[in-house]
């Protein structure tokens, strides 16, 4: 998604998770025995499901093979099979009722091996699957009619391949052929999408073909959200259109419930966007779109244990993600904890960088923020005034001018802007760049108010007014307030 994105469910959620592993080793598939074992009926009715994909000669990371990964998860989880949740630290799961069904190919083209193996390993099932036709969707469709076999709990009498949304051919190539090359694997749209290029302009050319396709409505939303640049709001708009065509046709499409819970919380409409967004991750709770756009919501509204709890959630299930990284990291900044202890050094650079600043490590500030786009002298020039007016309060009205400049001048972002602008401890501009941010129905990425060592801007006598302006005094009246108010509870928004 853009660089800019950000996104209520009970302990449902943390109950209900779904899962899926992709195998880039050669796993023995098994074959079927004359006797299989015995089955255990208790563990089988307790049974969760975890999803392996694997093409020989292929990477983990294959577009080919994450697709087919994707496609089985999405046909599982459209039956309402029981899914294990993903791996990751919050999970307490000890594998012991987790069966694995695992799908393996010598080749794209060729014939599907499917098999169920029992949580010791040992393989209960197993079928090679010969689709009808060599294309795509004949191969998913073979896969989908065997997959009621290999079910632990039973045939549930589900016919999975009405969930692929189509029996034409070519309007299944075109749908998975412009999601892989967004994204190469069917998870969160991340590609650095500048202008409407081809994968766009394919799925465009779908819907006018196909406009009953619900699948690629919703996956033209998702790249619509991707793109960055000035119009931003105006593709947010297209893509909450395009969401919302994918859900008259089809209701029960996660990422397009997701899609127009974005679109709620770009705007600031802080209650519907969490409706959407609650209602995406019921229908599937491990959808990286909808998790970490849930994520971020949380932090937004102060909710700090409840969004590191789905923030990690969303880095196990998209661990690549920038935005997932960052709300995550400031959660965690929020609960006086390091930013991103585990996070590869590319991620979460603003959240990292603020810990950084306000501790007065300027050195490693520098590093994180220093642009890829900017020639390095401009860049030194600026982060110097910085540098040079954080322990000099006389200076920091020019710092701050040479910040508000190198925005004006695209230099800067303005979630980048606002960093500085709490590193140079200044609630005023802090709050007028939120402000600002939401007056142009852009999101305005509240999350730096819940900073542990920025108390500073919740301490000051317009923070409450900033709250209500930003709308997240009409989501606490409905919705849970924030944690501080557990340990705070005279703070002036807890009242």
């Amino acid at each position: 998604m853009g660089k800019q994105q950000g996104a209520i469910l009970g302990a449902a959620l943390l109950i209900l998770a779904a899962g899926v592993g992709i195998w880039s080793s050669n796993p023995e598939t098994g074959t079927a025995t004359d006797t299989p074992p015995e089955a255990d009926t208790d563990l089988h009715a307790r049974a969760l499901l975890r999803v392996e994909a694997h093409i020989v000669g292929r990477s983990a990371d294959d577009p080919e093979v994450r697709w087919l990964a994707g496609e089985l998860r999405y046909l599982l989880i459209r039956g309402q099979v029981a899914l294990a949740r993903p791996q990751g630290p919050y999970d307490p799961e000890d594998g012991s009722t987790v069966f694995t069904l695992r799908v393996t190919a010598a080749d794209p083209a060729e014939a599907l091996h499917l098999a169920l193996v029992t949580p010791g390993g040992q393989p209960e099932r197993a079928a090679k699957i010969s689709p009808r036709t060599a294309s795509r969707l004949g191969r998913l469709q073979a896969l989908a009619a065997a997959l009621p076999a290999f079910l632990p709990r039973g045939d549930t009498g589900v016919e999975f391949d009405a969930f692929l949304g189509t029996d034409v051919d070519a309007a299944y190539e075109s749908l998975a052929q412009a999601r892989m090359a967004a994204v190469g694997s069917g998870e969160l749209l991340q590609s650095q999408i500048t202008t409407r290029d081809t994968p766009v302009d394919r799925l465009e050319a779908l819907v006018r073909q196909q406009p009953d396709f619900a699948r690629a409505w919703s996956a033209l939303a998702l790249l619509y959200l991707s793109i960055d640049g000035k119009d931003a709001a105006s593709l947010t708009a297209i893509a909450e259109r395009s969401a919302k065509q994918a859900l008259a046709l089809d209701s029960r499409l996660a990422d397009a419930n997701a899609v127009v819970g974005i679109a709620q919380q770009r705007r600031g409409e802080w209650l519907p966007a969490d409706t959407s967004l609650a209602l995406a991750l019921s229908l599937d709770p491990a959808s990286p779109v909808a998790l970490e756009a849930f994520s971020c919501l949380l932090i937004d509204v102060g909710r700090v244990r409840y969004a590191t709890l789905i923030g990690e959630q969303a880095v196990a299930v998209a661990p690549g993600s920038e935005q997932a990284a960052e709300c995550l990291a400031y959660a965690r900044l929020a609960a006086g904890e390091l930013p991103a202890p585990h996070a590869p050094p590319e991620l979460a650079r603003r959240p990292k960088a603020l810990a950084a600043l306000l501790a007065g490590r300027t050195a490693d500030a520098r590093q994180l923020l220093a642009p890829a786009d900017e020639p390095p002298e401009r860049f030194a020039a600026w982060f110097a005034a910085i540098e040079g007016a954080i322990d000099r309060p006389g200076e920091r009205p020019e710092a701050l001018r040479v910040i508000t400049r190198a925005a004006s001048e695209a230099a800067l972002d303005p979630a980048t802007e606002i960093v500085y602008g709490a590193a140079l401890r200044q609630p005023d501009f802090v709050f007028n760049r939120l402000l600002r941010l939401e007056a142009q129905g852009e999101e305005a990425p509240a999350r730096i108010l819940w900073v542990k060592d920025a108390a500073f801007l919740r301490e000051h006598p317009r923070f409450a007014g900033v709250t209500q302006a930003l709308g997240l005094d009409a989501y606490w009246k409905e919705r849970e307030k924030p944690d501080l108010c557990g340990e705070q509870p005279e703070f002036a928004v807890c009242r």
